[in-house]
């Protein structure tokens, strides 16, 4: 994602890594490097990596700082490697009580599987971590949890939604059902 950070200087951020680059709008040279998870190392993001994106949003302050919601760093290095135990879905229709819904309708069957994964591993793994981030000085400092928002997800439509903004008051309107 891009963004303004001010008249002068603008930025960039993968969503995927957590790293955040700040450039000079005037002349678009690189101001700061800035990692919201230095602990994983580049390595990590290479080709063969199977993680879960670090970021959900961002958001510039009226002070200039930034707020970013990611997932919790377990969540991006574990989460995909986690295989909860499942039972293959069942058919309960048309005279088809009981049996295994692959051999009927394997397409439906995949879907609902990987929904059901999703969901377990999002029970695990559905923490919410809350950053604020100082692009000026790179400083990054976790974030109390804004009030009333819930700290992990309980379905993947919460999180496929997830979103927030700053509303002309200041305060935060975070977008979760």
């Amino acid at each position: 994602g891009q963004f303004w950070l001010s008249p002068d200087s603008f930025a960039l951020i993968s969503y995927e890594t957590g790293i955040l680059w700040t450039f000079n709008a005037d002349t678009g040279r690189r101001r700061r490097r800035i990692e919201i998870f230095p602990s994983l190392g580049s390595e990590t993001w290479g080709e063969d990596a199977s993680l879960t994106d670090a970021v959900l949003d961002v958001k510039p302050r009226p002070d200039g700082h930034l707020l970013v919601a990611t997932r919790t760093l377990d969540a991006i290095t574990d989460a995909q490697h986690y295989h909860p135990p499942l039972d293959p879905p069942k058919a309960h229709f048309f005279g088809f009580d009981g049996e295994d819904l692959d051999d009927i309708f394997p397409d439906q069957a995949k879907h609902k599987l990987e929904e059901e994964i999703r969901t377990k591993r999002l029970q695990k793994y559905g923490g919410i971590a809350w950053w604020d981030v100082d692009p000026d000085t790179g400083d990054v400092h976790p974030e109390t949890p804004p009030l009333g928002v819930p700290t992990a997800f309980k379905s993947s439509q919460e999180l496929e939604i997830f979103s927030f903004r700053f509303k002309a008051d200041g305060n935060l309107d975070v977008k979760f059902h």
